[in-house]
């Protein structure tokens, strides 16, 4: 992005806190929470509306931030190299989005149904010898993609990174 005009440093972090929104939708959405909580902060308060009617909101956002980069190529914010790279960026954003919603919403075939079922026995009957946390921890790395990228803009008051309790992160 151009820095030397207020315009482009305005675009540039529209851009990276569109970037931190995304992150949140998307994990938001992979757990089917609500996810205003952590969109709203980053996104300006013109698109919220719009936003909130979305049926899919990370790729509402990906929408947002490609007529962002389109408004930046016409105010001649950022050159053709850097036009590519960007939507290139995008793309592959938006083929990380398909993957994951492909992978939440893909069936269980019956084989692996039943052998869930039969399985499902033998670890009641194991869970009171040990318990471990399988989860990903999205909202750890959801908030060190967000310090990321607010280091980048050179911002100092950044939130804390969410450190492990007890050995796990969340």
């Amino acid at each position: 992005m151009d820095e030397e005009t207020e315009t482009g440093r305005h675009t540039q972090r529209r851009m990276i806190h569109l970037t931190i929104a995304f992150t949140h939708a998307l994990r938001h959405r992979l757990r089917d929470t609500s996810p205003w909580q952590d969109v709203d902060r980053f996104v300006e308060p013109e698109h919220h509306a719009s936003l909130r009617q979305a049926q899919n909101l990370p790729e509402c956002l990906l929408r947002l931030m490609g007529k962002k980069v389109g408004y930046s190529r016409r105010q001649r914010l950022l050159s053709e190299f850097l036009v590519q790279s960007m939507d290139e960026r995008l793309t592959s954003m938006t083929g990380v989005l398909a993957a994951c919603e492909r992978i939440q919403n893909t069936p269980l075939p019956f084989a692996y149904t039943l052998l869930v079922h039969r399985t499902t026995y033998l670890y009641c009957f194991m869970l009171p010898f040990g318990l471990a946390a399988n989860d990903l921890p999205l909202n750890a790395l959801s908030r060190t993609i967000e310090i990321n990228l607010l280091e980048a803009l050179e911002e100092t008051e950044l939130p804390p990174a969410i450190t492990p309790i007890d050995g796990c992160l969340s």
